[in-house]
């Protein structure tokens, strides 16, 4: 089994953040990898992929889920955004989960299982 945790924290500086819970507006993928910790994080004009060997600060205060991740095939629609990173990485393929307020719940409610 692989697994993934998502790390969920508070709306960062930009326009769509008006949009967004302000608690929970941005998520990024973190997943040990060969000893170390890969982080997988979508920004608004970026893709920033890389390696760190601790955790501690980086998940420190922020709600993280861990996730079992499953291979999808067919992805259907879904936006560039970092919700959108997230839902192919794990393989999630619920279309009305665009917000990531919405798949903090989502995660929530399918903890036991999806």
């Amino acid at each position: 089994m692989s697994f993934s945790y998502v790390v969920f924290e508070p709306a960062k500086v930009h326009w769509i953040r008006h949009f967004l819970n302000h608690s929970i507006g941005h998520c990024y993928i973190v997943e040990p990898h060969n000893g170390k910790w890969l982080v997988i994080n979508k920004s608004y004009c970026s893709l920033d992929v890389f390696v760190i060997d601790d955790l501690g600060d980086r998940i420190k205060g922020k709600r993280v889920i861990k996730v079992e991740r499953r291979l999808l095939h067919g992805y259907g629609v879904m936006l560039n955004t970092c919700v959108g990173l997230v839902k192919a990485r794990i393989g999630i393929k619920a279309a009305w989960v665009q917000t990531p307020r919405q798949l903090y719940k989502y995660l929530r409610s399918h903890q036991d299982g999806r």
